[in-house]
Formats: structure tokens, C-alpha cells, sequence
């Protein structure tokens, strides 16, 4: 709303109310980030600062209006995953439980953006590429995380709960949609995805 992204209209209409929520939201987020870091172990405290790298290289994405991009989105997607570390190391998860979910949530939110471009593709004929690379990626990935699943016990829970969401993508890439469905696309990959945070909560 902020920079226009979504159009014009909806950024005089409903601009000012944004740049309200978001100087309230980020005045709450800094008390509350800065009293978590005070509070967490010395570790945590550095992988606050892989999110923090990210969300900087986000800053000329968003600026530039070029966050729906295939870069700006991968900067989001490894922004928003990473976010995982420092709270998973002060809650004491370490190990699989540690770096595994922010690898699993980048990698499928990446598989399912190359579907959404994939679905965009096939009718404006922009980036034509992205259709063989989505269509690709999907069963590349799935498979990737049943062999993890099956060589790697400790990686389990992480691989399988990766799994769900990649089925998802990969019916839908499979189905061929139309960009006037990538609502419902979006509604699907997010059930998938709490389910698989649902898996990872009860390891």
C-alpha cells in the first residue's frame, strides 16, 4: 500500500491508515525485539542477524517495486524463514530442529513461487522459462525430501512435514490453473504449510 505496489488507487485510499499501522506495529516489534535479544542466550543473538542481513537486501526490493520479482520474492522467502533461527535457539531447539525448518520453508515457498510465475507465464508468456523450471523443481524438491526422510533419521520430521506442502505444489502446477485461481493457490500452499508446522510442533 505503502509504495503502490497494488495499485495507485488502493495507495491514496488507503496509504495513510497503512503508514499508521505500520509506524505502531514497527514501535511494538522494536520494544519486543529488543527485549527479546536482552533476554536470549548469546547464540540466539547472532542469528538474529541472518533475518536482519535479509530483511536490509529487502529494503532496495521494496523501494524499487520489485518485491513481486522472482529475486525480491527469494530475499522475502530467506528473510521470512530465517526468522526461525533466533527464536528456535532460545527456545533451545538445536540440531535438525534448529536449521532445518528455515532450509524447509525456504525451499517450498521458492517451489511454490515458481508455480505461481508458472501460472502467470502461460498466459502473459513473461519469463517462459519459469514453466519447465516449476515444473521441474516441484518433483525435484519432493523427492529430495523422501530421501532425506529415509537417510537421515534426524532430519525426519523436518522432510516429511516438507512434504506435504510440496505435494501441494505439485498438484497444482500439475492442474495447470488459471492466474484467476492463484487466490485459491495461495489458500492451499498456506493450509499445507500449517500442517507441516503442525508435524514440527508435536516433535
Amino acid at each position: 500500500m505503502l509504495v503502490g505496489a497494488r495499485g495507485k488507487r488502493l495507495q491514496e485510499e488507503q496509504g495513510p491508515s497503512a503508514r499508521r499501522l505500520l509506524a505502531l506495529l514497527g514501535i511494538l516489534g522494536a520494544i519486543a525485539g529488543m527485549a527479546a535479544l536482552a533476554l536470549a542466550p548469546a547464540f540466539a543473538r547472532w542469528l538474529a542477524l541472518v533475518p536482519a542481513v535479509f530483511a536490509l537486501c529487502l529494503v532496495p526490493a521494496v523501494l524499487s517495486r520489485n518485491l513481486k520479482s522472482l529475486a525480491g520474492e527469494a530475499i522475502a522467502a530467506a528473510a521470512f524463514s530465517s526468522m526461525h533461527l533466533p527464536v528456535a535457539a532460545a527456545g533451545g531447539a538445536e540440531g535438525a530442529l534448529l536449521w532445518g525448518p528455515p532450509v524447509m520453508w525456504f525451499v517450498t515457498t521458492m517451489v511454490a513461487t515458481f508455480a505461481v510465475h508458472a501460472i502467470k507465464s502461460r498466459v502473459t508468456g513473461v519469463k517462459p522459462w519459469v514453466v519447465p523450471v516449476s515444473a521441474f523443481a516441484a518433483p525435484l524438491a519432493l523427492a529430495s525430501a523422501l530421501a532425506l526422510a529415509w537417510l537421515l533419521p534426524a532430519f525426519r520430521a523436518v522432510a516429511l512435514a516438507a512434504c506435504l506442502p510440496l505435494v501441494g505444489v505439485l498438484v497444482l502446477d500439475r492442474l495447470a490453473l488459471s492466474p484467476k485461481k492463484l487466490k485459491q493457490v495461495g489458500w492451499t500452499v498456506v493450509a499445507a504449510n500449517a500442517l507441516a508446522i503442525t508435524v514440527l510442533v508435536t516433535q
